[in-house]
């Protein structure tokens, strides 16, 4: 990776693919990745491997933190599993609630590769820095009301700085191994592109941000990630300008096509 550099891959779904963009920033991209509990190996890559792939930033692995009990809900949510054409509504207990999670995580002390030891919320507010949460427990929706997949968290000023990606509800929409690990890496992009301020598509039901009722999803095609789950790895037209001029606020940058 060229220094203080990170590139955009991110295709339009168009036929008319556009090259490459090559965009060169004064302060460099960081995601730190904090497992919440036990998370195994190879999630860990799944999610590293979908953000360095796809954007070439860099990425740091923080020490795992144990879940404590005041983070869970108090009552069942419900997952939405398809069979055919038909939807099954089912109930998770034991369902982390996003706001006590960041509002856990951002007092914590981290030590980082670079930086040595802070605290969280001390080292998100820093330039470039981003921060997602990596998790197997299930996970509610902001309503305390269905199990989702990830969520972007306001959380004090970090607004968009945390997210939180669950592995709970992939794992039990999945049919096979290569399908869990194809989807695992959309859910992680999907949720990363949201800190940068995008909202879910309006604009294609085919484009990796479409979302729970938007797009032309019914809430069971969302919440079930049927249409979702088959969107090609790619954003839609504007999606992806929307993406670009995200990036090009937030981080003073200078545009070029790749060679």
């Amino acid at each position: 990776m060229i220094a203080g550099s990170i590139y955009f891959y991110f295709k339009q779904s168009a036929s008319n693919l556009p090259k490459p963009v090559l965009i060169s920033v004064s302060s460099p991209i960081t995601l730190f990745i904090l497992p919440l509990g036990e998370v195994s190996e190879e999630n860990i890559r799944l999610v590293t491997k979908a953000i360095k792939g796809n954007f070439k930033i860099n990425c740091q692995l923080l020490d795992p933190i144990a879940i404590p009990k005041h983070l869970y809900t108090h009552k069942p949510t419900k997952s939405l599993i398809q069979e055919g054409n038909v939807y099954h509504t089912k109930l998770d207990s034991n369902v982390l609630a996003p706001d006590h999670v960041l509002y856990f995580v951002d007092s914590l002390m981290v030590t980082t590769e670079t930086l040595g030891s802070l605290r969280l919320d001390s080292l998100l507010r820093k330039r470039g820095h981003y921060l997602m949460v990596l998790t197997e427990k299930a996970l509610t929706d902001e309503a305390g009301m269905y199990t989702i997949r990830g969520i972007v968290t306001r959380v004090k000023e970090h607004y968009q700085k945390y997210s939180i990606v669950s592995s709970y509800l992939v794992n039990k929409q999945s049919a096979t191994r290569a399908e869990y690990q194809f989807r695992m890496e959309k859910v992680a992009t999907h949720e990363f592109i949201h800190m940068f301020g995008l909202h879910h598509c309006q604009e294609s039901k085919y484009c990796l941000m479409v979302g729970v009722g938007e797009g032309g999803l019914t809430l069971g095609q969302g919440m079930s990630g049927r249409l979702f789950y088959q969107t090609p790895n790619a954003l839609c037209a504007s999606c992806a300008r929307q993406l670009k001029q995200a990036m090009k606020r937030i981080l003073p940058v200078k545009e070029k096509n790749a060679e």
